[in-house]
């Protein structure tokens, strides 16, 4: 067989159990695939080998000049030297790294004591996920502080609130939005939890089962700023459940803005006219010159369509028996850029956000000229007449039926008009204060009246206002510290290689 390959491509060439060099096919489809996936890897596999080499040292594996000449060529990788250029006729990028690694160490070969290559990847794996989930988080924070600017300005603008589409109910414009926070402080919470499993070391797992070299997993863990390992060496290389997680977080959270895009796709027609969007964030037709289109809307839904099929992939790529490889191989590549396109996906709708401008005089008119009182009025005439509400449902029915049909609002309703629909449902009139039929054009006044917990009274809505701005500050603080700890975790491995390295001259 020809190989297509030079006496100097040794590192997976015909040596020790295998007798022949890669297959070309081989190397031009699943170890590009292999190495496409997992270039994203490459800062926080360098932290893993840095860290396995102190580790080695200190548990005299090695002695400390040949764990400084090690380190000290991992130095120079991580500063992405122009001569270092994965090629996938070296294989996947552990094995692309140890390739350039021996041209500048004799120690290279020590890389692989005590652990498989799928140890360093699973560790940077964690790694970047770990800073994506943070990064996910402080958008999410971003996006529901712009969110609650729109709720603190819009706590009192009066629009109908929709069901099928439909009116159903007064609202307010700021209780509306605050709905969509409370959901995403929720993914928040998710990812919060989430973020406790991921921040589990899965490094000194050797290949499955430990280590004969007595590598303090401890230390290692410690050393790339992990909370703690995580406990067993072969769920620490297998775990499936961490990929499954991370991508429904991620779906959870796309899921929901992709919900209130929907809505906002509705608003921001002529039929509707209720939300304006900033020409920044929209695109214009190429055809026809009145139209405004609300691209950044339709990007997001695009991107939720995507997330949902990578959480789907993500899932059926981990039904396979336990210990094979093929479980990760492209998710190394997948899930982190999800999560990026996700973060920036986030960042763009705060940006819709932030400039969406809500057209209040035409959103009341419309709640005043539907009939998204009649739900207020089926209860108003149930309390003063003690008739259950399915009967007084039924007479305001019955309005809205012949209302509908003369083309009449139900704020023109007469008491005369709610007698005679009365008397056809119950065989006799009902009484009625001036005060209800004078409510029915004052959709605020039922607005204002709703002020059990989480109704749209202004009370409530202060008192959400509130809550909401506590659980900002502290996914806030949580993200802040957590990303601290993560800098002084790689200050702190740095400064440990340079001690060795000095130790060592």
């Amino acid at each position: 067989m020809s190989d297509g390959f030079s006496d100097s491509d040794t590192v997976l060439c015909a040596n020790g159990r295998l007798s022949q060099s890669p297959e070309e096919m081989l190397v031009t489809s699943a170890f590009r695939s292999e190495l496409q996936a997992q270039v994203c890897l490459s800062e926080e596999m360098n932290w893993a080998d840095m860290a396995h080499v102190i580790a080695l040292v200190e548990a005299r594996v090695i002695d400390k000049k040949a764990g400084a000449g090690l380190l000290t060529a991992l130095q120079k990788l991580q500063q992405n030297p122009a001569d270092f250029q994965p090629d996938p006729k070296f294989g996947d990028l552990f094995t692309n790294r140890e390739n350039w690694l021996a041209q500048h160490t004799d120690a290279a070969g020590w890389l692989c004591a005590g652990r498989a290559r799928r140890e360093s990847t699973t560790v940077a794996y964690h790694l970047v996920i770990k800073k994506n989930l943070l990064d996910l988080a402080a958008e999410i924070t971003a996006f529901i502080r712009a969110m609650m600017m729109q709720v603190s300005t819009h706590k009192a603008s009066v629009m109908p609130d929709y069901t099928y589409l439909q009116s159903g109910q007064p609202t307010t414009f700021g209780h509306y939005l605050h709905s969509f926070v409370f959901m995403l402080m929720r993914d928040l919470a998710r990812i919060e939890s989430l973020f406790e499993r991921v921040n589990c070391c899965p490094a000194g797992c050797g290949g499955i089962n430990g280590s004969t070299l007595r590598i303090d997993r401890e230390k290692l863990s410690s050393l790339l700023g992990f909370a703690r390992p995580v406990m067993h060496t072969r769920d620490a290389m297998w775990q499936a459940d961490i990929s499954i997680e991370t991508a429904s977080v991620s779906t959870s959270v796309l899921v929901t803005l992709d919900r209130f895009c929907e809505d906002v796709f509705c608003f921001v027609t002529e039929e509707f006219n209720y939300i304006e969007l900033q020409d920044s964030c929209s695109r214009a037709s190429k055809v026809m010159p009145q139209k405004k289109n609300p691209y950044a809307l339709a990007y997001i839904r695009a991107l939720a369509n995507k997330v949902i099929g990578i959480q789907n992939m993500v899932v059926v790529s981990q039904r396979t028996p336990t210990g094979q490889v093929d479980n990760r191989l492209f998710l190394y590549g997948e899930l982190p850029s999800m999560l990026r396109e996700s973060i920036e996906g986030i960042g763009l709708l705060t940006k819709v956000v932030e400039g969406l401008q809500f057209n209040t005089s035409n959103a009341a008119n419309r709640t005043r000229e539907s009939c998204a009182m009649a739900a207020e009025l089926a209860e108003q005439i149930s309390v003063e007449n003690n008739l259950d509400y399915r009967t007084a449902h039924k007479i305001v029915g019955k309005i809205v039926r012949k209302f509908t049909h003369l083309k009449k609002h139900l704020f023109e309703l007469t008491e005369l008009e709610l007698n005679e629909a009365a008397s056809d449902v119950v065989g006799h009139p009902v009484s009625c204060s001036r005060q209800i039929l004078d409510a029915l054009d004052s959709p605020d006044i039922a607005i204002e009246k709703k002020s059990g917990l989480g109704g749209t009274s202004q009370d409530r809505i202060d008192e959400m206002i509130e809550c909401s701005k506590q659980e900002i500050n502290h996914f806030k603080k949580w993200t802040d510290n957590e990303r601290e700890k993560i800098k002084q975790a790689e200050s702190a491995l740095s400064q440990h290689v340079q001690t060795l390295i000095h130790q060592a001259q």
